[in-house]
């Protein structure tokens, strides 16, 4: 065994130990305060740094949602890719507290009032920083909600006011960071403004017509196509062959839907919904120079941003 394996083994110990200790002293594990409080006495005895590492982040899960837990694996990921890629630059997500408004972190936690709307529950969490004079304290809010029956947090809400602490919301954050330069560039609403019919398809010239004018939303979290709305959404990029794509997957070509590719590339993006494929107009989209498509039922529709 390396030296590396054995350290992060021991560290991987150490944690599970810690969790163990806090989990036997907190109250019963099945309320929303229990766990919060075991979350945020485990973070604090475990003082990460940036993103979890694959050890941490074992400790940090029975406590943290699915989709939560998923977006820190994406986030680990992207920057042990830094590291492998450009290992003399600094790598994404290396510095700074994800789980509170300061960058430093806090020294200490109290957990406060429980605002509950339905089935979510936003506890107040008053935490402090006390390395510095004079001692900085702010309230951050945890978001609970029931997996699988069982209280989890699903994300965390930053109540920081100082100009460089972190703002806003922990999943948008990450989901934010995490979205590919070439996804952002269909973030935003957009209306079908036309459509082309370049062989056989699944829809008649009347029925494509009639869906002239619907909106299509995309954000870092969300995604919408008419009625049809993705609360969880997600992004895969990537540049194909336009000639060998769309007779591929289209059976058509390039001049059929007057596309002019330049170099021949056709920039495709799938979008997720909870991690698979989005099944509905708008789940697929075709970008080249100025024009963006989405295919559907056999039929290019043809998208113009609002």
């Amino acid at each position: 065994m390396s030296i590396g394996s054995f350290a992060a083994g021991a560290r991987l110990i150490a944690l599970l130990a810690i969790a163990a200790l806090l989990g036997s002293c907190a109250k019963p594990a099945n309320t929303p305060e229990a766990t919060v409080e075991a979350f945020y006495a485990l973070r604090i005895e475990s003082k990460v740094i940036g993103v979890p590492t694959a050890a941490e982040l074992k400790a940090f899960a029975p406590y943290l949602s699915e989709e939560l837990r998923g977006l820190l694996e994406q986030a680990r990921k992207r920057h042990d890719d830094d590291v492998a890629r450009t290992p003399a630059d600094k790598p994404s997500f290396a510095d700074g507290d994800l789980f509170s408004s300061l960058f430093e972190g806090p020294t200490s936690f109290k957990v406060g009032a429980d605002e509950v709307t339905g089935d979510i529950h936003r506890i107040s969490v008053q935490l402090a920083y006390d390395r510095q004079q004079p001692v900085m304290s702010w309230t951050d809010k945890a978001v609970v909600k029931l997996e699988n029956g069982k209280p989890i947090i699903a994300d965390i809400e930053y109540g920081g006011n100082w100009e460089f602490g972190n703002k806003g919301a922990l999943v948008s954050m990450l989901k934010n960071a995490l979205t590919p330069a070439v996804a952002s560039e269909i973030l935003g609403e957009w209306t079908i403004a036309g459509h082309r019919i370049p062989g056989v398809s699944a829809m008649n010239d009347a029925q494509a017509k009639a869906l002239h004018g619907q909106a299509l939303k995309y954000s870092p979290e969300t995604a919408s196509s008419g009625k049809d709305v993705c609360p969880h959404a997600g992004y895969k990029n990537r540049r194909e062959n336009a000639t060998g794509f769309l007779a591929a997957g289209y059976r058509t070509t390039p001049q059929a839907l007057d596309l002019q590719t330049g170099e021949g590339r056709i920039e495709v993006t799938e979008v997720t919904c909870g991690g698979v494929p989005w099944p509905t107009l708008g789940g697929t989209l075709l970008q080249t120079g100025k024009r963006t498509l989405a295919p559907w039922n056999g039929v290019f529709f043809e998208l113009q941003r609002r």
